[in-house]
């Protein structure tokens, strides 16, 4: 969901960035640094507390909620897999500076439209796992 992702980059101390507040230099695959999506964990320096790589920058990510306006309200509904409207992107892209990769950045668009600076990522839920 866009909350679990922002809890994961953000982490407890609200981070701008995924390493931190400031801006590093060579942390995250931006304004066309390397000029296409980068496999993941070229930029070892941006990772998160919990070490999550790449989350800014790279390759806006798709979020299973529904972009709706801020404030998140828990019981909303916006997480349905049911129901159309414009989903949820995080991260920014290889295309953004650094202030279009920030933590806080959202995207919201139609889940049948494509372009080259969108992605995914891949993510197990303890909930539902086999223990």
């Amino acid at each position: 969901t866009e909350a679990e992702w922002e809890k994961v980059a953000r982490g407890s101390d609200a981070r701008r960035y995924a390493w931190g507040d400031t801006w590093k230099e060579g942390s995250a695959n931006v304004a066309q640094c390397i000029g296409h999506p980068a496999t993941v964990g070229m930029f070892p320096d941006g990772q998160t507390s919990s070490r999550a790589q790449d989350l800014n920058g790279n390759v806006w990510e798709w979020c299973l909620t529904r972009f709706e306006p801020y404030p998140y309200i828990r019981d909303d509904n916006r997480n349905s897999i049911d129901g159309g409207g414009m989903r949820a992107l995080r991260g920014g892209s290889w295309l953004e500076g650094p202030a279009g990769v920030r933590c806080a950045c959202r995207l919201g668009l139609d889940p049948d439209k494509s372009r080259r600076d969108l992605g995914f990522r891949l993510v197990l839920s303890v909930v539902n796992s086999i223990m």
